[in-house]
This record gives C-alpha cells, sequence and structure tokens, in this order.
C-alpha cells in the first residue's frame, strides 16, 4: 500500500473562558473593563497593613487588561490607535469641563472664580482651603479628619509614608489612566453600550431577556407575558451590537451610553461624566460617518459589500474606529493627572 501521510487533527473548539469569550460579540468588549473593575475593586477593600503592596497590584491590573486587549484584538477590529486632530480640542476642553463642574458640585466654583477673577491662581486651584473659610464640604466635598483637615488621597499619602512606593504609584496611575483605561473604556461604552443600546424597544426586550437568566426573579419574569414575548425573540443586545456600524449613533444610544460610563464613576463626577460621554458620543460619530462627497456608505466604510447582511458590521473597523475617541480620552485623562499632581488637588485621580 502506498505510504499516506495522516490526517491534520482538526482545530479544538475553544473551551473555558476563552470559549465563552469567543462565543458572543459583546463578551470581548466587556471582558476587560470588569477585569479592571475586579482589580480595583480588590485593591479598595485591602487591609491597611497590605498598602505597600498596591502599586504592584496596579501593575498585574495593567498587564491582566492589555494581555485581554491584545490577546481577543482579532475580535474587535474597531480598536485602534487612528489619531484625528479633534481628539486635542476635545481632550483639552474635557479637561476644563471636568475640573469645573467638579468645582461646581462641591460648591466651590464661585470662590474660585472670585479668586480667579482676582489674580490669586494659587487660590483658584488646588486644595479648597474650607478651614481657613469656616466652612463644611456639601455632599459631594472631600471627607474632614478631626481636625479638619483634608483626609489624604491614598497615593498622597503613600508618598509621605514611602516616597519610593509612592512615586511608583503615581507613575503607574498616569500610564493606567492616560493609556490603558482609555482603550478598554472607549470600546466598553462607545462600542459595546452606543452601538447594543441603539433602540428603546430593542434595548427593553434585551433588559428582559438578561432578566430572565437572573436567579430568583428570572422564573417569574419569563412568566409574565413581556417575559415570554421577548424570549421568543432573538437576543436583543446581540442584534443591535452586530447590525449597528462602529459610529452610528442615535439620541437614545448617546443617553442610555452615558447613564452606564456615569453610573462606573462617583457621584461628584457626573456633570463631567455627561459632558465626555456627549462630546466623545460625537466624536466617535464624526470620525466614522460616512463622507456623502465621496460616495460612501456605512458598509463601504466597514469593507462590507452593498448586499452584505447587516450582521456584518461586527466585523467591521469603521472608517477610524475607536482611535480618535481613545486619543482625546487619554489627553483628558492625562491632563487631569498633570492638574492634580501641579495643583495637590487628588480629588481629580
Amino acid at each position: 500500500m502506498p505510504e499516506t501521510s495522516p490526517s491534520p487533527t482538526p482545530p479544538q473548539a475553544a473551551t473555558g473562558l476563552d470559549g465563552w469569550i469567543r462565543s458572543n460579540p459583546w463578551h470581548p468588549r466587556i471582558v476587560p473593563f470588569f477585569c479592571w473593575i475586579v482589580f480595583m475593586t480588590v485593591t479598595q477593600f485591602l487591609p491597611e497593613s497590605l498598602t505597600p503592596a498596591k502599586p504592584f497590584i496596579y501593575i498585574a491590573q495593567c498587564v491582566a487588561t492589555i494581555w485581554l486587549l491584545w490577546h481577543y484584538r482579532k475580535l474587535t477590529p474597531e480598536l485602534n490607535l487612528k489619531f484625528h486632530w479633534l481628539a486635542i480640542p476635545t481632550g483639552v476642553g474635557l479637561l476644563v469641563a471636568w475640573v469645573v463642574l467638579g468645582y461646581a458640585m462641591g460648591g466651590e466654583l464661585g470662590w474660585r472664580w472670585e479668586q480667579a477673577m482676582a489674580g490669586e491662581w494659587s487660590k483658584a486651584f488646588g486644595v479648597f482651603p474650607y478651614e481657613e473659610l469656616g466652612r463644611e464640604p456639601n455632599r459631594f466635598g472631600p471627607d474632614l479628619d478631626a481636625e479638619g483637615q483634608t483626609v489624604p488621597h491614598p497615593i498622597d499619602q503613600q508618598i509621605t509614608d514611602t516616597p519610593a512606593l509612592g512615586y511608583l504609584a503615581l507613575g503607574l496611575r498616569l500610564l493606567g489612566m492616560s493609556l490603558i483605561v482609555p482603550l478598554f473604556e472607549e470600546m466598553f461604552i462607545r462600542s459595546a453600550m452606543l452601538r447594543g443600546l441603539q433602540r428603546p424597544g430593542s434595548t427593553v426586550t434585551g433588559l428582559l431577556q438578561f432578566a430572565s437568566d437572573l436567579p430568583v426573579i428570572g422564573d417569574w419574569i419569563s412568566k409574565t407575558k413581556a417575559g415570554k414575548n421577548a424570549n421568543e425573540q432573538p437576543p436583543a443586545f446581540t442584534k443591535q451590537l452586530v447590525e449597528t456600524p462602529v459610529g452610528a449613533v442615535t439620541l437614545f444610544a448617546v443617553i442610555a451610553s452615558t447613564i452606564v460610563f456615569t453610573a462606573s464613576h462617583q457621584p461628584r463626577d457626573w456633570p463631567g461624566c455627561f459632558a465626555c460621554g456627549v462630546v466623545w458620543c460625537w466624536l466617535v460619530w464624526i470620525t466614522n460617518k460616512p463622507r456623502k462627497a465621496k460616495g460612501e456608505t456605512w458598509k463601504s466604510v466597514n469593507g462590507l459589500s452593498e448586499d452584505a447582511p447587516d450582521s456584518g458590521f461586527v466585523n467591521g473597523a469603521g472608517r477610524l474606529g475607536l482611535g480618535p475617541v481613545a486619543w482625546s480620552h487619554g489627553i483628558t485623562n492625562a491632563l487631569l493627572w498633570g492638574y492634580t499632581v501641579l495643583w495637590q488637588d487628588w480629588r481629580f485621580l
């Protein structure tokens, strides 16, 4: 008999966590975000005796998130580093909005404005002198100790206690908030959420489908008329995501995605989050919408033929993708880090 080559071994299906991430287009777009949140939560609940370990946990947090972004990059073609000049004015403008709105929420803006108009720039920015003015911070202001002094930020305190570790933590924070956070947060908010929450009706259907899978209330919801109707339809969130190109927006999608973005921040920053959410939704739209003068369509800018199904948008990178909005986000965060270090107002970190 003639000698034959062995048949190639068929590729094994992905299993476990890897298989789960690859099984749905939502998963690679949300897992890096929740990975970051889990590490952040662990750090917040560490006992004081383990404070010196925080910079090293932050390194692990950055490495794990970067690995997820890189490993599943082929599943998220919209995530890139393409630049657009609008990233600069939007990034700088949103820094100003974030700081001003933060001061307004703290009830400090009027006094700071008076100092700025008087040329007292050192008073207009930085730590608010509550004790000197005999004022108490409102519920959005900083926490005060028994002597009326502002409770130091963990990194500020670490710089005082162990300068080497403190400055390491400060430098790592710059890298994390300006380079890593913009990538996974924009993919989560301006891709997954903005595209997956396009229409009110479909979003309500998706929420009912999601709730039907929850313990305790899931069985009850599944038995209701609304729950039955929802569960007879295709997965609504996934359908909206795969059929919506990067950068396509509706008023509902902008509001819904911005609410999700805002909910992941502390209340004092909510007005700033709203400003960022609206501007960054506009930026991802303006840098990806088809240019009619060049004969572009949503399908052509995503590399699809005009007769291709709408579900093909999940594999499209858009015209510029998430690059410009990630740059804008990174510029805002880097400038916010610089503002914090310059004026020692650690609440913004």
